[in-house]
């Protein structure tokens, strides 16, 4: 059993009963019950559980949310605000782990803390997928390019613009030719905009050339659009033809204030 939990820092009574030779179910809680008393292990919610590190009070250990939901549902991919904090990157702590799965979606709320999961789109293909190390266990999340520019077709998967702003800024390699291959799968003027706006305010990308902007450009929309819905006011890039949040913009780069 140690072993187990060693390998499975979170995990499903499903996975017991699997891992113990398809055991039925309450034969797999007899095996926990030990670990369970003894104050090894602690429930999550129903047939969910999480081992305790040695030297942690049962009481107030916090298990990882990004292996709960990957417990929940294996294979997922992490997307939104999870994938930027799983990058390393996020600016803000946020509480709400939000993945792909193919499998029925799910939507709970534990400790303060809410599990999503979204329906598996055709754009988050295999090329465009990650591997994180995550205390020992391999997640799956939407690879850099991807994360920026779902960040800003779905703003309030990651905190909004500014949010994502801030946080993508902390990506030190983006790869221009991914980047447009997922351009051209959403095939949306905003997002060519957005992105070639987010690239010439961070100039730090060396992969990124004044000939690739002017790719981005030549699709950017005709009429100018928010990068944010949602927001009110803000200020007028007009090279791309977005309005960038007050917050954020650079007036330098704005021509037109409305």
């Amino acid at each position: 059993m140690e072993e187990f939990l060693y390998r499975n820092p979170v995990f499903t009574l499903k996975a017991v009963q699997d891992h113990f030779g398809n055991i039925g179910p309450k034969a797999a809680y007899r095996r926990l019950r030990r670990a369970l008393e003894a104050g090894r292990l602690v429930g999550v919610f129903r047939g969910v559980f999480a081992a305790v590190p040695p030297g942690v009070e049962p009481d107030s250990f916090a298990p990882d949310p990004f292996l709960i939901l990957n417990a929940l549902r294996p294979g997922v991919i992490f997307c939104g605000h999870s994938a930027l904090d799983l990058h390393g990157v996020s600016n803000q702590v946020w509480n709400t782990v939000t993945a792909y799965s193919k499998r029925k979606a799910i939507h709970y709320e534990v400790q303060r803390v809410r599990y999503k999961t979204l329906k598996h789109p055709k754009w988050a293909t295999e090329d465009f997928i990650s591997t994180v190390d995550r205390l020992g266990t391999l997640l799956s999340v939407t690879n850099p390019e991807l994360t920026l520019i779902e960040g800003f077709r779905y703003p309030g998967r990651v905190g909004g613009i500014e949010e994502h702003v801030k946080s993508v800024a902390g990506f030190h390699t983006l790869d221009p030719t991914r980047i447009n291959q997922l351009l051209q799968r959403f095939s949306m003027h905003k997002l060519y905009a957005a992105v070639g706006w987010f690239l010439t305010r961070e100039r730090g990308y060396r992969q990124i050339t004044p000939e690739y902007l002017d790719l981005l450009r030549a699709h950017r929309p005709a009429s100018p659009q928010y990068l944010e819905k949602q927001s009110i006011g803000g200020v007028l890039d007009s090279e791309w033809n977005v309005i960038i949040p007050r917050e954020i913009a650079r007036q330098e780069s704005a021509n037109i204030e409305i």
